[in-house]
């Protein structure tokens, strides 16, 4: 009878299954701004997304950038920074992007943003829209999946012929398949919140990682502004390289490499499309130049094509019209 236990077992684990995935389908559970302030370490450079109300809105500076402030329903607070436009206050908002902390402050790096205002009442006059049967949908299918599971277990052990001895029901249960493993990749693409859309990243979230230290520009209208480093994993270490930005950006990069790129928009042309790439393998974070017509200067030290020097807290970085200082 090894063989209709088996089934049986079978059986209530798909059943076990449907209903986690009805439950779930009735109620999601999402991140809160106080889930954030109470844990700030299990979500930093993670992708979060929380609701709340616009409080407030605070246009950006020469040295700040634009954010506004979100409330949760229980009161706890957060600073959301956006290069999108200033969101309607005193209006309750689902905000997602990459959260950060930046002089013991914490940060929401807007990715989307999107209104939960109330839809506006039909009049009486006016027909109300249909309900949506989605959940009734989803309870008669998976009710119809159930009926078809236990029908199918009554049948089979009907229909089952008789094993001959022990050995070959074990045999017979070493065939069972093994499930094929999934693939979780996601990919997203943003705008850096520096200002004026001047430095533009493209990170792959799960296939990224955070980098040690950040970069501060030093001059022009995001003088003091900073950048977080998500690197690509490549056989050098964790990558991210620098260049100027040009239509056919991505033909320059090695494969891969595309999702870890800064790109600079520089109207003069002072830095080549591909500069330099900041490398940081074994506890060590170094730039390479790449730069042929404009070479890369690292603490006034000009570097060779293909040369590279170690960054330590306050070098200064110094390419074409572009100046940074890596800071950690």
């Amino acid at each position: 009878m090894y063989g209709s236990n088996l089934g049986k077992r079978s059986a209530w684990v798909v059943i076990i299954l449907l209903l986690c995935l009805l439950s779930t389908s009735i109620a999601q559970v999402s991140t809160t701004v106080a889930d954030i302030n109470n844990n700030p370490g299990g979500y930093i450079n993670e992708h979060v997304e929380v609701e709340g109300l616009v409080t407030q809105y605070v246009p950006g500076s020469s040295t700040t950038l634009a954010h506004y402030v979100i409330r949760d329903d229980m009161g706890a607070e957060i600073q959301v920074n956006t290069t999108t436009g200033p969101p309607e206050t005193n209006v309750k908002h689902r905000v997602s992007g990459v959260l950060y902390h930046e002089n013991r402050n914490l940060f929401i790096s807007e990715l989307t943003r999107s209104s939960l205002e109330p839809d506006i009442i039909i009049p009486e006059t006016v027909e109300p829209a249909g309900q949506d049967n989605t959940l009734l949908y989803i309870i008669a299918l998976t009710g119809i999946l159930i009926v078809s599971l236990l029908m199918y277990v009554v049948l089979s052990n009907r229909k089952k012929p008789k094993q001959k001895n022990a050995s070959a029901e074990l045999d017979a249960h070493k065939k069972t398949p093994i499930p094929a493993s999934v693939d979780s990749k996601q990919h997203e693409k943003f705008l850096n919140s520096d200002g004026e859309n001047t430095i533009v990243l493209d990170r792959e979230y799960l296939t990224m990682k955070a980098m040690p230290g950040k970069l501060r520009v030093m001059n022009g209208e995001q003088a003091d502004s900073t950048l977080s480093l998500f690197g690509a994993n490549s056989t050098d270490g964790q990558v991210i390289t620098i260049g100027r930005d040009s239509p056919d950006w991505k033909k320059h990069l090695k494969k891969g490499r595309e999702n870890a790129h800064i790109r600079i928009q520089d109207s003069s042309k002072t830095l080549s499309r591909l500069q330099a790439e900041l490398i940081f393998n074994n506890g060590t974070f170094k730039l390479r130049n790449l730069g042929q017509a404009n070479p890369t200067v690292v603490d006034d030290k000009t570097l060779d094509v293909g040369e590279t020097a170690e960054l330590k807290d306050s070098s200064v970085i110094q390419a074409g019209n572009l100046k940074l200082k890596y800071e950690l």
